[in-house]
């Protein structure tokens, strides 16, 4: 078991029994109330390997036959030799620098610091993937009613959303509840941490309104640090739902003779663009002068609102 009481909770941080190597010789972890790897034992209850670490995971000193042998380190994650990143499933952590080395892959929509940690709370905070800190479920035996009690305040306040059917809530947001209600209750989702994150990660996904209901769904998804990427990365903006490209969507719908997004997106990436916005009547052309002259490939398209817009593409 996991720093969560249960196999894979907080993503197998502190979960490590042992390794063996190709001529059979086996070595046991010990970590410490981090998941950090502190030791390796041999059968005989030898140390062979024995690590110590600043609060953000800083090697601060390490001996024994087996210390190099050994890549699993700081937060029970593979240290890579040469960099010393510490090489989580989906980012990779600079421990001398404290911070990941690459963007928070849903934007703003994890806090502005795009590259902080665990809220700089490493002492008693973990991050699973490089994706997300884990939950504020204290590991233990209390876990699971934990777990329990978050999944219950999720169904309670989307059972009062959806009863509110009146023009504070369009259909797009009853339909975003309706569908994480649904999930909820198929088996045992609401009982379970990967159930209760993926929740989370669909309300922020969402976007749901401030104030009411929504506005406390909102705020648990944010506050549940679900980073999980929406399912598609977009050049420049990043994952689909973040707030640069949510940005991006507001400037299509505004329309203009020339939409300035910051960068000039290909054909593909302007149409898909253009979808997500609900833009209409999309016309693609080449540079032409006139009637109204365009020295650079385009596409003339119609906002939702009916007014009229051009962005350039390469």
């Amino acid at each position: 078991m996991d720093l969560s009481a249960s196999i894979s909770g907080a993503g197998g941080i502190g979960g490590l029994l042992a390794r063996t190597d190709a001529g059979g010789n086996s070595a046991f972890y010990h970590a410490d109330g981090a998941g950090n790897i502190t030791a390796l034992v041999n059968g005989l209850g030898d140390l062979t390997a024995r690590y110590l670490y600043g609060p953000f995971g800083r090697m601060t000193a390490q001996w024994g036959p087996m210390a190099d042998a050994n890549v699993m380190q700081f937060s029970s994650m593979p240290k890579h030799a040469r960099s010393g990143l510490s090489l989580y499933p989906f980012r990779a952590y600079e421990p001398n620098l404290q911070r990941w080395i690459t963007r928070d892959p849903i934007g703003e929509l994890g806090g502005l610091n795009l590259y902080r940690s665990v809220r700089n709370s490493p002492v008693d905070t973990v991050d699973p993937f490089g994706l997300w800190e884990q939950m504020g479920l204290e590991p233990g035996p209390n876990a699971a009613a934990d777990v329990r009690d978050a999944g219950n305040r999720i169904a309670n306040l989307l059972g009062a959303l959806l009863a509110k059917l009146n023009a504070e809530l369009d259909r797009e947001t009853q339909e975003d509840a309706q569908r994480i209600a649904s999930f909820l209750g198929q088996g045992d989702n609401a009982d379970t941490v990967d159930g209760i994150k993926h929740a989370l990660d669909l309300m922020v996904v969402a976007g749901f309104p401030e104030g009411g209901e929504a506005g406390e769904l909102g705020q648990l998804g944010k506050l549940g640090k679900i980073k999980k990427p929406c399912p598609t990365k977009f050049p420049v903006l990043g994952w689909r739902g973040s707030k640069p490209y949510r940005d991006a969507l507001k400037k299509i719908q505004q329309g203009g003779p020339k939409v300035d997004l910051g960068f000039i997106p290909t054909k593909q990436e302007a149409e898909m663009l253009l979808e997500d916005a609900k833009a209409t009547d999309l016309r693609p052309e080449d540079p032409h002068a006139s009637p109204n002259p365009h020295d650079y490939p385009h596409i003339n398209y119609t906002t939702p609102s009916c007014s009229k817009g051009t962005i350039p593409i390469r």
